[in-house]
């Protein structure tokens, strides 16, 4: 899991939380197919889809940073360093590449 400050979102491993998601499902056919029979789950896993829930309740559009930017741009003081936005294209490509 990666976490950066500010106002800036949060990264999870995709394959971590659709793991937990799994195992939660895994006990819910569990239950209903033989209620007599149980369904261990670890800590971590059972946290994990704490998490993913969380995450799905955060919108993908952040409305204030839109404004925010939105204003500078409008004003004609928004400017990031180049080396920044290349940075976050490689990055986001890399990930991309590696989990889809």
């Amino acid at each position: 899991m990666k976490v950066q400050g500010g106002n800036h979102p949060l990264n999870v491993d995709p394959r971590l939380t659709s793991a937990a998601g799994a195992a939660n499902e895994a006990a819910k056919e569990v239950a209903k197919a033989d209620p007599a029979a149980t369904l261990s789950v670890s800590k971590s896993a059972a946290s994990l889809s704490g998490v993913k829930e969380e995450l799905e309740r955060i919108p993908e559009i952040r409305a204030e940073k839109v404004a925010q930017i939105k204003a500078e741009v409008d004003a004609g003081r928004y400017h990031r360093p180049a080396a920044d936005i290349a940075e976050k294209m490689i990055t986001s490509s890399l990930q991309e590449s590696l989990y889809h």
